[in-house]
Parts: C-alpha cells; structure tokens; sequence
C-alpha cells in the first residue's frame, strides 16, 4: 500500500529511515566488496524515494546517503579528509543520483498528468450521466405534476408562486402564467387569506417538514367566477443552498362534503324511519362471536350500552324469553348450514316485568368457499301486533261461543218455559197447605234464575237484536248509575265525569243500559269494602293511523266510556281471559262468567270495541268505544218495560219443538 505523497516532517523521517536501511545493508555486505561499490545500495533508496515521494525528497536521499556512505565507506574511513579519487568518486555519484532524481520527476509528472486525465473524464462522465438522471427525474416529476388530480402549488421563500399545475388551473378558473410571481392570496376568501399567510410563515419557522392532508383544518378556495369551494390541503418544506421552498397540494371536495351531507340525511331518515317503525339493526361477528347494535336496538331490548359491553353473543341469548331459545338456536344453525335469509319471531322479557314480541330478518354473508362470515338485519318490535291478532282471535272466539251459545240457549230456553209453566199450573191446582207446594216453588224460582242466564245468553249471542235509534250517552250512564246507586255499598264512592256537550250514538237504549250496568256491576265486585269507582264520559277520535291498541275501529269519532275502579286488579292470566264467556272469579258468590260476555257482544254489534287494563292492587280500568253520529231529533232516553200485572188470565204456550 502506498504512502501518502503529503510533503511534511514526517516525510523526510521516512526518507531518512530508507537511507539508513541502505547504509545498513552496505555495512553488511561491507565485508565482500570493501571499497568497491560504496554507493550501490543508495542507488536503490534514491530510486525508491523518487518513485515514491519525488523530486526534492529523491534529492535529499543521495546527498544524505552519499556523504553518510563516503564518511563510512571511503578511504580514510570514519574521516571527512577524501582524496583526489575518493572526490571524483562521490562526484560521479551524485551526477548520477541526480540523473536518477530527474528521470523519476518526469515520470512521476508524466503519471500525475494521466492521472489527472482519468479524472477528468471520469468526472465528465458522471457529469453527463448526473445530468442525464437530472433530466429523467424532472421529466418524471413533471410527469407527475402534470397529470396529478390535486393542485400543485410551490412557493418561494417570499411565498411567490413558481409553480402551479394543470390541476390547480382547473381547480380555482385561472391559468398558471397569470398566477406565476404572484401569492396565495388571490386564491383564497379575503376572511382567511391573511392568517394563510401567517400560517405558512409559522410553519417555515416551525422546522416541521411536512403536514399531511386535512390536518390544516377547514379551508376554502376561491374560484375565478366568485364561487367560494372547500379544499382540503397539505404543506410541505424544504431547504435548498439556504433557500426554502413550501409545496401546498390541495384537492377539492365538494363533491367528498355533498356526498357526506347526503348520508348523514340518509342516515338520519334512516334511523327516523327505524325509530317510527320500533325497528332496530344488528350485525353478528361470527369469527368474535360478538353483536354490534345500534341505539334504537338497545332501546327495543331494554339494554343499555353498558349492559351490552362487547357484545357477547351468549349475554344476548340469554336476553331471549326460555321457551324460545331452542327454536331461536336451531332455525340459526339452519340458516348457517345451508340457507341465507332468517326470519323468526321470539319473546324478549323486559326489566319492569313485561315481555315484548320481536321479529328479526338477516341475510347471512359467506365468502368465496361458502364458509358463513357474519349475517345482519333488523329487529322490529311486533308486540301491538301481535296484541292486535290476539284480540282479533279473541273475537272471533267470542263470536263462535256466541253463536254455539245462542244456539244451545234458544232449545234449554223452550224446556224452561215448559218447566217454569208446569210449576205455576201446578201451584194453582194444590191447596196452600199442600206439602208439595214447598217443592214446586223451589222450582219456579230455579226456573226463574235460569231463565235470566239463558237470557244473558241470549243477548251475547245476539246482541244486535234490538230496535236501534239515537241514544244520548249522558242519559244512559246517569240513568245507570242513579239505578246503581241504591244497591251499592255506602263505603264505595261513585263518580261520574260527563261532559256537557252531548253524545249521541245509534243503539239499543236497553242494551247500552246493560252495558253500563255490567260494567259497573263488576267494579263493585272487585272493590272489597271501601273503595272508589269513576265512571268517565269524553268524545275520542280514531285517525287510523298507528292504530294498533284499536285495531278493530275504523277511522272517526267515538264516544268513550270509562270504568275506573281502585279494587284488587286482575293479573295476566285473568286479563287474558276476562271477556271469555263462563269465564268468572266469583264462582263462589254466584258469578256467571257471562256479564263481561255480553258487554263485549253488545258493544262489538254496535261496531265498537271493548279494552280493559289492570294491576295486581292497582284497580282496573275498562274502555268503551262506541261509534258517534250527529243527532236528526230528541234522542231516545232509555225506558225500563213496564210489568203487566193482568191476572185471572190464560195463556196458551206452543213449543216450537
């Protein structure tokens, strides 16, 4: 390895310790030539030294090496007194040193020289190909520039515009000659162009590089026709030779906002219209096992976020009422196995007591080898509906009974009239003090309570058999309850709320008389000893709309009759059944099960409808509707049939049998 050629100090020690080696290596070989060949081995230094240091240092090599060696070496030896010979013989030496000195000079210039050439066309070659990869990398980022669908502005450091491309022209209306030279100002609201500039001035201080899209915030350009568009922007720095140069890349989204209004209104209409439909949508990971639900799904399971935390499947499963999570599990696995639609209707239990139907549709999504990856759909609470089918079926239960009942009533009806007649003949034809009288008016009084039961009968079989006609219903519930009155516990308050204006439906007077006599009848029932009942008249319209506690009412003004009572209440069970006929609490005080019956019918023929609510210690409420129409005349008040007491007369009776 070569020494550094640097001309110094430590230069000249080296020479020095070459020519010391070659006085050396003479001394050794001292013995074989004598006084022969003194300067042959400084030859060899002082080529050594030329090729290697140079001229001067080639030089100092034979005048060191030459005197140490004829010091050394030449008669007289270890003396500085030479002779004639001794002189000539250094003299030639040196000649001949210098020779070598010179020769070495001029080829190490000669190799200098070439080497020097080779760097320059080494230097001009990478020039040229520099140069040539400086072209295709501005091509390439002209390319770029050019063609990028954001605009490309770059700044100066005095925020002069010296770029500005095909994107930003189209961008903001204005071509690139006009706006070259000149700031950002022109393309941005007068309100925001002042604190821009102020911005990118902190931002060349700040010694951040870059900032990425949208963390500049809310910005807004200005197109050349005045309309004012929001842009979303990034900035960049960079420092060349001291000089900086900022990079804003913008991209206009007007189309990015209007497309995000338009879902956000999408959105909102789509969870107004779930909120209005009581539906609510769900998501099911099958990989996590988890649920995602949204807040309207909450509300309908009666789940609060932090209830529902990861959305454990199991936690939710758990949610469904007993009796249906083995029908809820397999028509899942069904539809995993081998379909891609479920539709299934469960019962959710609620905190407060109360269960409430559902009704979930989901579509299962698979990927390209079948394999189920997770399925969706909505939740609809179907509770009212499902309400409203029960009481439909009800009714047409009621109607069947009735019809059945009727039926069975009208032939038991014909054997009373024939036993209640037998009886009293009878009793005419025994003396007073006949014992067997006892006996026959035993039976005329059975005969008597069993016709009213088949009569009740009767009436809920064909309750829109008598005449009907405007009935004003202020007259009817203050006549029934004046009746009432007499016969109800002093310890139990009756209230009557009716309004002034009247109400007038087209009925039986009889039959509503019945109905209100029923209705309050029962409410004394359920009040042990002290209580308060609170009998309610108002005027109600049904739209049609939403209408799922009414199902059965058509569209239009009612009159409504309530029946409030403070009594023990009624638990589920018993309301389920509570219009059922021979349906009855009091059988041990000679309850029929049919009053409650035949208020249903008769009010059903009258084209309303019946509700009742109730809790256990809270009382009951009952509800008539009854259609109202608009009074033609006076308003028939209801009559009681007057009792014929002819006597000494016969009757001829002719069973139809």
């Amino acid at each position: 390895m070569k020494l550094e050629s640097a001309r110094g100090p430590l230069t000249y020690v080296w020479v020095t310790a070459v020519v010391a080696v070659a006085l050396g290596v003479r001394a050794a070989l001292d013995p074989f030539l004598g006084e022969q060949a003194v300067f042959s081995t400084l030859f060899l230094a002082v080529v050594l030294c030329a090729w290697r240091w140079g001229f001067a240092e080639s030089v100092f090599a034979a005048v060191t090496g030459g005197l140490g060696a004829a010091y050394v070496f030449l008669p007289p030896r270890w003396s500085a007194r030479l002779g004639p010979d001794e002189w000539l013989s250094f003299g030639l030496y040196l000649v001949a040193s210098l020779g070598v000195c010179w020769m070495a000079r001029d080829l190490n210039l000669r190799r200098e020289l070439e080497e020097q050439r080779h760097e320059t066309r080494r230097l001009r070659s990478e020039a040229s190909e520099a140069g040539a990869s400086q072209q295709i990398s501005e091509a390439r980022l002209m390319g770029l520039v050019a063609s990028a669908m954001d605009g490309i502005i770059t700044l100066d450091d005095q925020h002069r515009i010296v770029l500005f491309n095909h994107a930003a022209e189209f961008m903001f209306g204005v071509s690139a000659e006009e706006m070259i030279g000149r700031g950002l100002e022109r393309l941005l609201p007068p309100s925001i162009a002042d604190s821009h500039s102020r911005l990118i001035r902190t931002f060349g201080a700040s010694g951040v590089t870059r900032r990425h899209m949208g963390s500049l915030g809310s910005v807004h350009g200005v197109h050349s026709d005045g309309r004012v568009f929001p842009i979303e922007a990034s900035i960049s720095q960079i420092e060349v030779s001291g000089t900086k140069w900022f990079t804003v890349i913008l991209r206009d989204i007007t189309a990015r906002e209007e497309s995000e209004r338009l879902l956000r209104t999408s959105n909102a209409h789509l969870a107004a219209a779930l909120e209005a439909g009581r539906m609510g949508t769900w998501t099911v990971n099958l990989d996590e096992g988890t649920v995602e639900w949204d807040d309207a799904n909450c509300r309908l399971w009666g789940i609060t976020r932090e209830e529902l935390g990861a959305g454990s499947l199991d936690f939710v499963f758990s949610r469904i009422h007993p009796d249906d999570q083995q029908m809820i599990a397999e028509t899942t696995e069904a539809m995993l196995r081998d379909g891609t639609h479920v539709n299934v209707e469960y019962r959710v239990p609620q905190k407060d007591g109360s269960v409430r139907w559902h009704q979930s549709r989901g579509k299962v999504q698979r990927d390209d080898q079948g394999k189920p990856i997770h399925y969706a759909g909505v939740t609809l609470d179907i509770t009212e509906r499902k309400r409203a089918a029960d009481l439909q079926l009800r009714s047409q239960k009621l109607e069947a009974l009735g019809t059945l009942s009727g039926g069975i009533a009208h032939d038991f009806n014909n054997l009373l009239l024939a036993i209640g007649g037998n009886a009293r003949l009878a009793l005419e034809d025994l003396e007073s003090d006949h014992p067997a009288r006892e006996s026959l008016n035993e039976i005329a009084r059975a005969t008597v309570r069993a016709t009213q039961i088949v009569n009740q009968i009767l009436s809920f079989s064909r309750p829109g058999s008598g005449e009907r006609v405007p009935v004003q219903l202020q007259d009817v519930v203050g006549e029934a309850l004046d009746l009432l009155r007499a016969t109800t516990p002093r310890m139990i308050e009756i209230v009557r709320n009716l309004p002034d204006a009247p109400l007038v439906v087209q009925a039986d007077a009889t039959q509503m008389h019945q109905v209100l006599v029923n209705l309050v009848t029962n409410a004394i029932h359920a009040i042990d000893t002290r209580g308060r009942i609170e009998v309610t008249l108002d005027h109600v319209v049904v739209n049609g709309e939403g209408n799922s506690t009414l199902p059965d009412l058509k569209p239009g003004a009612y009159g409504r009759i309530s029946i409030a009572d403070d009594g023990c209440g009624m638990d589920r069970s018993t309301l389920a059944r509570v219009f059922d006929p021979f349906f009855t609490t009091r059988e041990a005080r000679g309850g029929t099960g049919l009053g409650l019956s035949v208020v249903h019918g008769i009010v059903k023929s009258h084209g309303g409808t019946c509700t009742v609510y109730s809790e256990i210690g809270h009382g009951s409420v009952f509800r008539v509707y009854l259609p109202l129409v608009e009074a033609t005349g006076s308003p028939e008040a209801p009559h009681r049939a007057e009792t014929s007491h002819a006597a000494g007369q016969r009757i001829l009776y002719v069973d139809d049998e």
